[in-house]
């Protein structure tokens, strides 16, 4: 029964609550001090709390999180509190005083908006503690979704029904990947603002990510990849640039920015052969090492009309936008183009799939997988795994040779298989 007391973790756990209603159980501490309760939110959050009353005000704190406490931690830390309640200390308003007494020492502003503790949190804790590359896609994330909606909103005011909204337009657009990702952010955020005192409480906290996950192993058949390279040219919503890069992406299998942000001082060809190379500095990497990506005549070739037309100096793909000339072509830009192109086309899939798309034909066509992993520059998935990595760079050379060739042959109707492949991922996942 919902509403019978709580005895054990695992009965905390277990239990089953209507959907979409708070409710509140008591929870019986193994220390016999009362007042310790089991909150499930309506987002489906549980943390254990505890409730007092201290005059005619009814107070409650929160202890922790059920997935990060166990009840006898929260009954530690229950009792630690009963205590000084019982020697009329109101913890709650004692913690706020405190609170407002260290805010006003370390200078933070009263009214923090959301801009502003976003951008503390980015300089004091992410770009500190990631990776540049993670650290630039996550910053670039939390700009597009959090600050443009909430920019100048005081942090101390956005609730939780701020954030389900925010998670569940994210889910109706069709980003549930991206809600999922923004909530677990925003978690981030707020969690370091309540411990360096920036804000009182954290909003995200037990709001639940709502997406179910994409299968991103899916790769597509030849003619799949035919009927989407032809589209890629033949759809006047595609601009030029935008079409060039995916299909560079399809033949490289490198990540989005590694070729969305790729400069033109990185790449170098070979007028004679025809071919040529790019090298994708650490920083932009995500595996935070430098990388030698080959361009086997095809792919060079899309690189010099891609530089050829670019709006920039320094990209090889520039934006074609007139405010925009001298940037980069943006990479939201690039992923909602083709995600609409695949709706149209009716093939599943999003632009990751290039990646599992090339891993999976170049396994087809009997590369070895080591030397496709090096291609992809995969990082080991733990620190009990080992994976065979090429050395050589010519073994690479020569698979991006074939995988092109193969792609050729695709595009020109010579070559075809049928049916979409799904590539297991040796139970791990690679990005």
């Amino acid at each position: 029964m919902a509403n019978a007391p709580i005895e054990t973790h695992r009965d905390a756990v277990s239990r089953s609550y209507p959907a979409g209603k708070e409710s509140w159980t008591v929870v019986k501490s193994p220390l016999k001090h009362t007042g310790l309760y089991l909150r499930v939110a309506k987002t489906g959050g549980r943390a254990y709390y505890y409730r007092y009353t201290m005059g005619s005000k009814q107070r409650k704190v929160w202890l922790g999180n059920l997935e990060d406490m166990y009840l006898p931690e929260a009954a530690e830390e229950h009792a630690k509190l009963v205590k000084q309640v019982k020697a009329n200390v109101d913890v709650v308003a004692e913690r706020q005083i405190a609170a407002k007494e260290l805010r006003q020492q370390a200078e933070v502003p009263e009214g923090m908006t959301v801009k502003q503790l976003v951008e503390r949190w980015l300089k004091d804790y992410l770009w500190k503690n990631t990776k540049p590359y993670t650290a630039k896609t996550i910053e670039n994330r939390v700009y597009l979704h959090v600050v443009k909606r909430w920019c100048d909103i005081p942090a101390d005011e956005i609730t939780p029904q701020h954030v389900i909204q925010l998670r569940d337009d994210l889910i109706q657009a069709g980003r549930g990947a991206t809600s999922n990702a923004v909530v677990g952010v925003l978690k981030q955020i707020y969690s370091f603002g309540v411990e360096e005192l920036l804000v009182e409480s954290n909003p995200a906290r037990e709001v639940k990510r709502r997406a179910k996950a994409v299968h991103r192993e899916t790769a597509w058949s030849d003619e799949q990849i035919r009927a989407i390279w032809l589209a890629l040219k033949a759809d006047s919503t595609v601009s030029r640039p935008v079409e060039l890069a995916i299909k560079l992406l399809i033949l490289t299998g490198c990540r989005r920015r590694e070729i969305v942000d790729l400069e033109q001082s990185e790449v170098t060809l070979d007028d004679k052969t025809g071919d040529g190379v790019a090298t994708l500095p650490a920083e932009r990497v995500k595996t935070g090492k430098q990388h030698y990506v080959y361009l086997p005549p095809l792919a060079a070739e899309i690189v010099k009309q891609a530089v050829e037309m670019s709006t920039s100096e320094q990209y090889v793909f520039g934006n074609p936008l007139k405010h925009r000339h001298g940037h980069p072509i943006a990479a939201d830009t690039v992923t909602k183009t083709f995600t609409a192109l695949l709706k149209k086309l009716g093939i599943p899939g999003v632009l990751h799939t290039t990646r599992h798309t090339c891993m999976t034909g170049c396994l087809k066509l009997g590369i070895e997988y080591s030397v496709v992993e090096s291609l992809l520059n995969h990082a080991p998935a733990g620190s009990g795994a080992i994976y065979a990595k090429a050395k050589s760079y010519p073994r690479q050379q020569k698979a991006w040779t074939e995988w092109a060739e193969h792609i050729q042959a695709v595009v020109d109707g010579i070559a075809t298989d049928t049916g979409a492949n799904v590539l297991q991922m040796f139970n791990r996942k690679t990005g």
